[in-house]
């Protein structure tokens, strides 16, 4: 075979693999964004998650039991492992993209109806990633949030729910993908709505600030992060110890109070 004739098999060949690589990568892009109008007009059909509980089903209530709602998020809804809860029957209302927004428009149904001795929250962090893409109101949607997650935290309390309020979870390094959508004043919004709920002055709430154990140098520890918000199965391991921890503590008050 000669130098031109080899030439032109290369770049024929080279032509093809570009096609194919192309062909792949619109493949690819397309089902992405199959994905995300889906998720969006699902959003826009059932925007509280109604369609998703309907047929879940409550344990019934035992009377040496506690019931315990975990209610939140993804970070909620991939809680993987799940913690162990001797004496506790636990019922998970997670979903994936929720914000504070959300989150309240379903706080009834999916917590106060099921009328428990006890919520884990975990929320905030949506609404929070957000601020990348708003031009405006930033300020007015990290303040939301705070307001949301307090008047949940208080509503609860209110019934005589005890409450374990997470802080919102430490955020990992952020991929490239990610950089155009980012601002990293996510990060600050983030400690401004954990600080709000530092001296929460009820004795039916309990605040767990997660950092100490997820984040001691101000950063998720790649050890814990599945990605820049989403936790490990060595992360929730720890977060399980502060959850039962935290758990423990509510249910010795209220034998107490008995």
């Amino acid at each position: 075979m000669t130098g031109r004739r080899l030439g032109s098999v290369l770049g024929v060949a080279a032509l093809v693999v570009a096609l194919v690589a192309s062909l792949y990568g619109n493949v690819r892009q397309y089902r992405k964004n199959l994905a995300l109008y889906r998720a969006a007009m699902l959003v826009r059909i059932d925007p509280t998650s109604e369609m998703k509980f309907a047929d879940a089903a409550v344990p019934a209530r035992r009377d040496d039991e506690l019931r315990i709602v975990f209610f939140g998020d993804s970070r909620v809804a991939r809680w993987d492992p799940q913690p162990e809860l001797p004496g506790a029957t636990t019922i998970w209302r997670g979903v994936d993209g929720d914000t504070t927004a959300q989150l309240a428009l379903r706080f009834e149904r999916d917590v106060l109806a099921l009328d428990p001795d006890a919520v884990v929250i975990q929320a905030g962090v949506n609404d929070l990633i957000a601020l990348g893409v708003l031009d405006k109101g930033r300020t007015m949607a990290i303040r939301r949030a705070a307001e949301r997650l307090r008047a949940m935290v208080l509503d609860a309390a209110a019934r005589d729910i005890d409450v374990v309020l997470l802080s919102v979870f430490p955020i990992g390094e952020i991929d490239v993908g990610r950089l155009p959508v980012w601002t990293e004043e996510t990060r600050t919004a983030r400690g401004m709505v954990n600080a709000t709920f530092a001296n929460l002055d009820d004795p039916r709430v309990t605040y767990v600030d997660v950092d100490v154990s997820l984040a001691p140098a101000g950063t998720l520890e790649p050890a814990y992060a599945a990605d820049h918000v989403h936790l490990t199965a060595a992360g929730y391991e720890i977060v399980n110890r502060e959850v039962a921890a935290a758990v423990a503590r509510g249910l010795l008050r209220r034998r107490f109070a008995d």
